[in-house]
């Protein structure tokens, strides 16, 4: 008796009995006996729309992606600082530069946040 899928109470093993529903309607599953892996959804038709479900691919969102590459050209300039100032304050450039290394000099910013313009649009009068 394999104890791992038993639960002990008082000494005694007594099976594990989980209520099993379908992982797409939720219905109850009917309890199936005999060999192989326990169904996860009542009918074929529910194994279906999950696979669907899954699958599904939606429409690309251009801004979505935008603020994302935004996002993680910030934050990796912002780790590029901070590695900076944590090498200054520990005197790795010094060390550097007594060894007789050439440090190059500090890069600008890939990407700068400006507030965008006034739209143009919004200040006509409709005629």
């Amino acid at each position: 008796m394999d104890a791992s899928a038993h639960i002990r109470i008082d000494g005694e093993y007594l099976k594990q009995r989980r209520r099993r529903t379908c992982a797409r309607c939720k219905k109850k599953l009917v309890h199936r006996t005999g060999r192989g892996r326990p169904s996860s959804y009542c009918s074929r038709a529910c194994k279906q729309r999950a696979y669907r479900a899954r699958t599904k691919k939606g429409p690309v969102n251009s801004r979505m992606l935008m603020r994302q590459d935004i996002r993680q050209v910030l934050e990796t300039d912002r780790l590029k600082q901070v590695a900076l100032e944590v090498f200054e304050e520990m005197g790795v450039f010094d060390f550097l530069r007594t060894l007789g290394f050439q440090l190059p000099e500090p890069q600008p910013p890939q990407l700068k946040l400006v507030k965008s313009p006034p739209n143009d649009r919004s200040e006509q009068k409709p005629s």
